[in-house]
């Protein structure tokens, strides 16, 4: 039963520490691109002095974009986020109406006269 979830723990681990990587290079060459364009654009004199910039960017956004779409694929193929959190009903659902109203009520958006009539 422990070495069953430790198993689980590593391939889990190991499957999102390869999404990352895959992210981060594709953004650390697209970044360092950027960036040696500008500098030869401005005619800098340190090519190689922006890519440091270009990899730690490239690795914050790497992991905004894994956190991104890992919580984009639980809103749409349902289930509960790593949060914990429900995500809301697909539009197509029974409880998709409900839960459209109580968002008007609740965040207090949509005044209209359709929502005095609630």
């Amino acid at each position: 039963m422990v070495s069953e979830r430790l198993l689980r723990l590593k391939t889990g681990a190991f499957d999102e520490t390869r999404k990352l990587c895959g992210i981060f290079i594709y953004l650390w060459v697209l970044l360092s691109l950027f960036s040696l364009h500008k500098a030869l654009v401005l005619n800098e004199e340190s090519l190689i002095y922006h890519q440091g910039f270009a990899l730690i960017n490239a690795l914050a956004l790497a992991k905004v974009v894994l956190v991104g779409t890992e919580q984009l694929h639980s809103l749409l193929f349902g289930g509960e986020t790593k949060a914990g959190a429900t995500p809301p009903p697909m539009p197509g659902s029974a409880n998709a109406w409900n839960y459209r109203k109580a968002a008007k009520v609740d965040t207090g958006c949509g005044l209209s006269s359709r929502r005095l009539k609630v």
